[in-house]
């Protein structure tokens, strides 16, 4: 019985010695946690906007940067430059997420925007196969790459900043919040692309308005920049916490006697003692 107890005590006595610091406490401000919750939630949009509107185009993109090919290769193509950014994606929120531990996360969150809506822009203002020949598709590629990157800082980034201001018991469900804006992007570029080509047609599309969706990506990107820049990083107190101590008492100081004092009380106590 003593060994077992011993045991016990061994086993407990790492949790017990655990006492709860000032840093594990998270005070939510609610304003601030709104604020936060709609910026990511916009500029998670946007930046999945960016990749599937590329992805929705791909048979349209064929032939713009790769005209003499066979259809196959052109959508083999596009979609092995689709799935590059895939590669670029656990660098990016490696690299982004060591950065927004040293500068905050909200400037690096909309850093990535920056660079998600500037590589999207640039997409939609490539010139095709027939101006500057393969060096399209190469410069294609190479903006995917920045896409991806970018995308990856931003979905690990996003899910930290909101993680950060929500509340200790209920931050899963803040944190789901990113998926809901993930799939609104999805949804908002398959819905433009469907317009787009539904009223304009396939030719056209080949022609120049495959350029539409990836440059609305810049007025986009200046709205989800403006709404993540109204959110702030949680910022600790500079203010050292310390344990208040009790107050120490400090003992009543005797006022010396009086002279007159005395002589007045002897004369009472004479004066008692010979009342009758």
């Amino acid at each position: 019985m003593s060994k077992d107890k011993s045991t016990a005590g061994n086993t407990e006595s790492p949790l017990l010695k655990r006492r709860l610091k000032v840093s594990h406490i998270n005070i939510v401000d609610r304003p601030v946690l709104g604020k936060a919750l709609g910026g990511t939630v916009v500029g998670n949009t946007m930046e999945w906007y960016d990749v599937g509107v590329f992805g929705y185009l791909i048979t349209t993109l064929g032939p713009v940067f790769l005209p003499e090919a066979d259809k196959s290769v052109q959508i083999l193509f596009l979609l092995g430059t689709f799935a590059a950014t895939f590669i670029a994606r656990p660098v990016g929120g490696v690299f982004f997420g060591w950065l927004g531990d040293k500068i905050g996360r909200q400037k690096v969150l909309a850093m990535t925007l920056i660079i998600m809506a500037a590589s999207t822009l640039t997409v939609g203002l490539l010139p095709g196969y027939a101006v500057i020949g393969s060096w399209a598709a190469v410069l294609l590629v190479l903006t995917n790459l920045i896409q991806g990157f970018s995308t990856g800082g931003e979905y690990a980034g996003a899910t930290t900043f909101v993680s950060e201001h929500a509340p200790d018991a209920r931050r899963g469900f803040f944190a789901s919040f990113l998926d809901m804006g993930s799939y609104l992007g999805f949804a908002t570029g398959a819905a433009l692309v469907s317009v787009l080509q539904l009223t304009l047609g396939q030719p056209a599309m080949e022609a120049w308005a495959w350029r539409l969706p990836f440059l609305v990506a810049g007025p986009l990107g200046l709205i989800a920049i403006y709404f993540r820049m109204k959110s702030r990083s949680p910022q600790p107190s500079r203010r050292p916490w310390r344990r208040r101590r009790p107050a120490r008492r400090t003992p009543r100081q005797r006022t010396p006697p009086r002279p007159w004092a005395g002589r007045a009380l002897s004369r009472r106590t004479g004066a008692l003692s010979c009342w009758p």
